[in-house]
């Protein structure tokens, strides 16, 4: 754990906030399902519709590259999803709302913005800058 001051804490969240936030992340994990469903379905059509027809030179290259470009949404949406459901889990514990790496509380704000967040804004801006150093060193 890395000790934080929190930018943006918190302190513990009362039932009407963890009322809300459960309302959004319902609304959020619905939102994800319907999207997910419109991309699997696009995508299906798309399958059936070309899967007997001969798609040479660019129009190929193009229906490919959609095509990656929707598998790849719609992975994001299921890693967003599983987050979704992760954060759901931990709204039933009594601690929800605090930081999964320095254990401050993420406070208020940002969870109503990011009600599956797990980190708080410190430790968050910790983990994308190391991120971006990680894909730096690789690309």
């Amino acid at each position: 754990m890395t000790a934080h001051t929190s930018i943006a804490g918190g302190d513990r969240l009362d039932a009407a906030t963890r009322q809300e936030i459960a309302a959004r992340l319902q609304a959020l994990a619905r939102q994800l399902d319907d999207h997910m469903a419109a991309q699997r379905e696009r995508l299906s059509a798309e399958a059936s519709a070309t899967s007997n027809t001969f798609i040479a030179g660019s129009e190929g290259a193009v229906a490919s590259a959609e095509d990656d470009d929707a598998m790849a949404l719609l992975r994001h949406d299921e890693a967003e999803l599983k987050r979704v459901r992760e954060a759901q889990a931990r709204l039933a514990e009594a601690d929800f709302g605090r930081c999964s790496e320095c254990g401050e509380w993420i406070g208020r704000e940002r969870l109503l913005a990011v009600p599956q967040a797990h980190l708080c804004v410190a430790c968050q801006t910790d983990a994308e800058r190391q991120h971006r150093v990680r894909a730096a060193q690789i690309g």
